[in-house]
């Protein structure tokens, strides 16, 4: 039961962040899409790999996760959002609102645009 509800807060969290923050002055990037969004995944699966495999546990994948959101506090564009979704959809199968929570601020806080539809979109 726990795992249903974690996606569906997630969500929630999301849509609340986006429509809080929707009025912010803070210049922000261009949500990346298409070929650009599937290589930064890629480059993101390709430098984590290990990371990914080697965690099995909640506890692990929660630990990933903040490995990755301090990454994307190093990256810019494309790199950056690959990394805050892939933190996010781990925090998310971990039980890890925490790190949802902190994807998903750093989603609303650097990127402009549908931030939900393009969260959606990512899995396309």
């Amino acid at each position: 039961m726990r795992s249903h509800s974690v996606p569906i807060l997630c969500l929630g969290l999301l849509l609340l962040v986006t429509t809080l923050h929707g009025q912010s002055n803070q210049q922000k990037g261009t949500i990346p899409t298409g070929a650009e969004l599937k290589e930064a995944a890629s480059l993101v699966n390709d430098v984590y790999k290990k990371d990914f495999a080697a965690s099995k546990t909640l506890e692990q994948k929660s630990a990933l996760v903040r490995k990755l959101l301090n990454g994307a506090k190093e990256e810019k564009g494309p790199g950056h959002y690959a990394l805050l979704i892939r933190a996010k959809d781990l925090a998310v199968e971990a039980g890890d609102v925490e790190g949802c929570v902190a994807a998903i601020d750093g989603i609303e806080e650097s990127f402009d645009g549908d931030v939900p539809k393009a969260r959606f979109d990512a899995y396309g």
